[in-house]
């Protein structure tokens, strides 16, 4: 298991977190622990390449049926990922079938 603290989620770069996000097991118990809050404001929609976005919200639906809550991610966390990311983004997520 990676490690998913906070300082380690913040030496990332962004593509470095959205493979992270692929690559973690929705099984395993380490994740009770991690601050999906935190670790999401850290992130900056803008410093996203190509379907990167796309990738890691489907990442963070596949956690969210485990361990992981994404509804402990604020409100206000949540929005400014969504205000951050361009309309392309946006509209990639929202598509079916696209990313």
């Amino acid at each position: 298991m990676p490690d998913l603290s906070v300082e380690a989620i913040g030496q990332l770069s962004p593509g470095e977190l959205v493979t992270l996000v692929e690559q973690l097991d929705p099984a395993d118990p380490a994740l009770d622990d991690v601050d999906i809050d935190a670790i999401a404001r850290m992130i900056d929609p803008a410093k996203l390449q190509g379907d990167e976005f796309v990738r890691l919200i489907a990442g963070m639906q596949r956690l969210s049926g485990a361990a992981v809550d994404v509804t402990r991610m604020g409100p206000q966390t949540f929005a400014r990922l969504i205000a951050g990311a361009s309309r392309d983004q946006l509209e990639q997520v929202l598509t079916p079938g696209s990313g």
